[in-house]
């Protein structure tokens, strides 16, 4: 299968799979339609050629039934089968993989909520600014009321104040003003 096909795309798409699919819309603005769907035809492409590792998974799971698997999972796996100083290696690139990759994920993460926590912001200064001209800008509309609905939940959840609590009442007068 080769470097590139065997080793290279595999690790670089498990690295970059999170932030690749989080930002999929983006690349499809900026690359277009046609070469987003060769991308992930070669994703797909990639994960077909993947049936040589699950063949290898296979039969490495046949070798770890045939003794006692100690602690340090597939580097044991690894560096009893092909000799220390080969496992050594290996083991030592399967950590730098899986330590770059949940830096990715973390930050993958980290995007969705900033997105998300961007979106709520946004939609809570449009019900405020809707609510403040009146809803001038939409009358009696039903996407209207639910951006107010949701403009004043999350003014809500910024006061935390109580459903009873006397402060309220002024919060509730000062929207609708």
């Amino acid at each position: 299968m080769g470097v590139m096909l065997g080793v290279y795309l595999p690790t670089i798409q498990h690295i970059l799979g999170v932030t690749m699919f989080i930002r999929l819309a983006w690349v499809v603005g900026i690359a277009g339609i046609r070469d987003t769907m060769l991308l992930l035809l070669l994703c797909c492409l990639c994960m077909e050629i993947n049936l040589q590792t699950l063949l290898t998974s296979i039969s490495l799971s046949a070798v770890a039934t045939n003794g006692v698997v100690e602690s340090g999972g597939a580097y044991f796996m690894i560096s009893r089968n092909l000799g220390a100083e080969f496992g050594s290696a290996v083991g030592i690139l399967f950590y730098l993989a899986n330590t770059v990759a949940a830096s990715m994920y973390l930050v993958g993460g980290v995007e969705v909520m900033l997105v998300s926590t961007f979106h709520a912001l946004m939609l809570s200064m449009i019900a405020i600014l809707l609510i403040r001209r009146k809803r001038a800008a939409f009358p009696r509309s039903k996407e209207c009321y639910r951006i107010i609905c949701v403009g004043r939940s999350l003014e809500k959840a910024k006061l935390k104040l109580p459903k009873n609590h006397p402060l309220q009442e002024k919060v509730n007068q000062k929207l609708l003003e």
